[in-house]
């Protein structure tokens, strides 16, 4: 019996760089792109020319990035969670740092809600109603080591080292 092997490219060859070197996390707004750099900060990109617009440089290692409006929170590992005005892209500024205990490697929005996993430290989950002012609402230390915090509608997901799966319903 004759056998065949039917290729199909999935991905075109039109392949761009946007990054200094390694990219840990990225988000996307309708015309930039928002990159995690680990020692090196946050840079972000025009989505049309992929030209760097800004960078600002943030202690620890940015790891992921989130964006509410012209804020961006970005989880820096051993530094916290890093809020950065980034209405100038150009020229983007650093509002303030929350320390964190662990590693805050890991956060999600939803709504005016922010969840950070942070390691050995648990979840933090903060209100952005202000977002460039957030407010700790609660602090779990219940879950163990987290690596990853997911908005579910009403619900926080959370994946733990120890407990794998932790889904909590939010107030």
């Amino acid at each position: 019996a004759a056998s065949y092997v039917y290729k199909r490219q999935i991905f075109n060859s039109n392949v761009f760089a946007v990054s200094p070197g390694v990219a840990s996390g990225f988000k996307l707004s309708d015309n930039y792109i928002y990159v995690t750099a680990e020692q090196l900060g946050l840079y972000i990109y025009d989505r049309n020319n992929h030209h760097l617009v800004g960078h600002i440089h943030l202690s620890g290692e940015a790891q992921k990035v989130e964006l509410c409006g012209n804020v961006a929170y970005v989880a820096g590992r051993q530094s916290g969670l890093h809020i950065v005005d980034v209405s100038n892209p150009a020229a983007p500024v650093l509002l303030s740092t929350f320390n964190t205990s662990g590693y805050a490697t890991s956060l999600a929005v939803s709504g005016n809600k922010l969840a950070v996993s942070s390691g050995g430290g648990g979840i933090y989950l903060y209100d952005i109603s202000i977002p460039s002012q957030p407010k700790l609402i609660q602090h779990l230390t219940s879950c163990g080591y987290t690596n990853i915090v997911k908005f579910m509608g009403d619900r926080l997901v959370v994946g733990a080292r120890d407990q794998g799966i932790l889904i909590y319903k939010i107030k």
